[in-house]
């Protein structure tokens, strides 16, 4: 480990020490730094940054820094963020925007444990059979599925969803067999989304949960679950934003549509470059 090393400052001179220190008291600036800037910075040469290197074990200054860059962003990365509160009045707007790289992080991690392989290839051979995907939710579940609605109708899927409950109820209605149904509750207990659940699964649509909780009364109800696993409470009112469940839900239905793509990739290739050049033609018309 190079800071393991830096920092124990074994066999070095005092201005080694003193580099070795500044180093690891400057690792975000060092990174994008020269030999001789690094020395300037410490008040010393290049030539001590080239001897400290090699006393660490490296030949090069750039093969030292692509190892500390490497191990500074995995320990980087380890330190979590709560979910609920992912920065405070005083911090700076460095650490805020760290913060927000952590978030993701810890977000796409988190669902991508939680991925459950054979469930989201029955998933997939569901999607693909029925080819209407009604997407159910409210407020910011419907946010997150814009973007997986939009790649869906480009690869010939007819994709509906709709924000006002009685219109929900209305979709849920006019499901028949060739319809699936893709419900996204973080909490899986929302009143809304359990009433649609049940009026589905009375007229035997599959029901696809994106969800926090396995044992959540949405899952219970659904045929399908794909889990978020974040750790954010379930009520906007305990936490300052959907932060985490979003992030989740935007990576799980892009998992799901690029394993739906692959399954015919050229297929699919063809129709997406086809829907484009006539998309094109349309608007130069």
């Amino acid at each position: 480990m190079v800071m393991q090393k830096l920092a124990a400052k074994e066999e070095m001179t005092e201005v080694e020490c003193g580099l070795a220190q500044y180093i690891l008291n400057h690792v975000d600036d060092v990174v994008h730094m020269t030999a001789r800037e690094v020395g300037q910075a410490a008040y010393t040469s290049a030539s001590s940054v080239l001897r400290l290197c090699r006393k660490v074990g490296f030949n090069s200054f750039s093969e030292f820094k692509l190892k500390l860059a490497a191990e500074y962003n995995d320990e980087y990365m380890k330190k979590n963020v709560d979910a609920n509160v992912p920065f405070k009045k005083e911090d700076t707007t460095k650490e805020i925007v760290d913060n927000m790289v952590r978030i993701y992080t810890q977000s796409v991690h988190s669902a991508r444990d939680a991925i459950n392989y054979n469930e989201l290839e029955k998933i997939v051979k569901v999607i693909e059979k029925r080819k209407n995907i009604d997407i159910y939710g409210q407020g910011s579940s419907l946010l997150s599925a814009s973007s997986f609605s939009n790649k869906m109708l480009r690869i010939g899927y007819t994709v509906q969803s709709v924000a006002d409950l009685s219109s929900q109820f209305y979709l849920s209605l006019n499901s028949d067999e060739t319809h699936c149904a893709i419900i996204i509750s973080h909490s899986g207990a929302t009143r809304e989304g359990i009433h649609v659940a049940r009026l589905l699964k009375k007229r035997r649509i599959p029901i696809i949960a994106i969800t926090s909780k396995r044992d959540s009364e949405l899952a219970k109800i659904a045929d399908y679950i794909m889990c978020t696993e974040t750790g954010e409470k379930d009520f906007l009112i305990e936490k300052m934003e959907l932060f985490q469940s979003q992030i989740a839900v935007y990576y799980l239905l892009d998992c799901l549509y690029t394993v739906i793509y692959s399954k015919h990739y050229e297929q699919n290739m063809i129709l997406s470059k086809e829907n484009e050049r006539l998309i094109k033609i349309y608007r130069n018309s």
